[in-house]
């Protein structure tokens, strides 16, 4: 069922993402045609648009990742979302992994967009030497070098998917309120970041530092940085279980639809 949920979010998303998406990818493609050819006002017109396009995709890409769940979960489609033979999780997870791959699709395509209207003969081949340069201080690196590249990949997924679940529990928190929702919700973003800088704050001055300094020292440089990665990844995974699991138990035991 999982599955299949996640097939309409990708449609329903869809329709929205790949018009978007063309878009900004043909005006890229006109406006390095008129960089090009050297054409002021419509380069400067072309350079505006690509932009604000780019501007677009992103933004889009977050008020998205909010509105399904708010409108499919928590407003009046949610009395057809949960008469679904679903589990909770299920729903949860559907948006998710949609938006979440959705985001890292927005990203690569904005990318994209920027690669076109930079690309000259010498940018491409510099940014191809660059490339080459990268893949070839990996190999002289051996397996430490991928690995760490590996799991910096996985960092950043960790961290995307943190970030949508704290959006998430933000939302799923303004059901303990009956009017007001966004702005509780927004109180609430405002709130967790607070407590979130605090806890790290405290952790940070209770840490015995000379014990601390005195064990990195004893590392190796890969082992400095897998430690680093690894308390990042870490804290990762705890505060996206405790967003899941917030969002879970209000969706579960506090439902209340408008």
């Amino acid at each position: 069922m999982l599955g299949k949920l996640m097939k309409y979010e990708f449609k329903a998303m869809g329709r929205i993402f790949l018009p978007l998406f063309g878009a900004l990818l043909v005006a890229s493609a006109i406006n390095r045609l008129f960089i090009a050819l050297d054409f002021t006002i419509p380069k400067v017109i072309g350079t505006t648009i690509s932009s604000s396009l780019i501007v677009a995709v992103i933004v889009v890409a977050l008020i998205l990742t909010i509105q399904r769940f708010y409108r499919n979960l928590l407003s009046r489609e949610g009395y057809l979302m949960f008469t679904l033979p679903v589990r909770t999780d299920s729903l949860v997870w559907s948006k998710l992994l949609v938006a979440a791959v959705w985001m890292i699709v927005s990203l690569i395509v904005v990318m994209l967009a920027i690669a076109i209207m930079a690309a000259t003969g010498d940018t491409f081949t510099s940014m191809m030497a660059s490339l080459k340069e990268f893949f070839r201080s990996l190999s002289q690196a051996g397996f430490s070098g991928i690995l760490i590249g590996i799991e910096c990949v996985l960092l950043a997924i960790g961290g995307l998917f943190s970030g949508i679940l704290t959006l998430y529990a933000c939302i799923a928190l303004s059901l303990f309120v009956g009017k007001h929702r966004v702005g509780f919700a927004f109180l609430m973003f405002i709130v967790i970041n607070i407590i979130g800088q605090t806890i790290l704050g405290i952790l940070a001055v209770s840490v015995d530092l000379d014990s601390l300094t005195a064990l990195v020292d004893n590392m190796s440089g890969f082992g400095q940085v897998q430690t680093v990665l690894g308390l990042c990844f870490l804290f990762e995974l705890i505060a996206g279980g405790i967003f899941y699991v917030v969002t879970r138990l209000m969706l579960k035991y506090k439902l209340n639809l408008e």
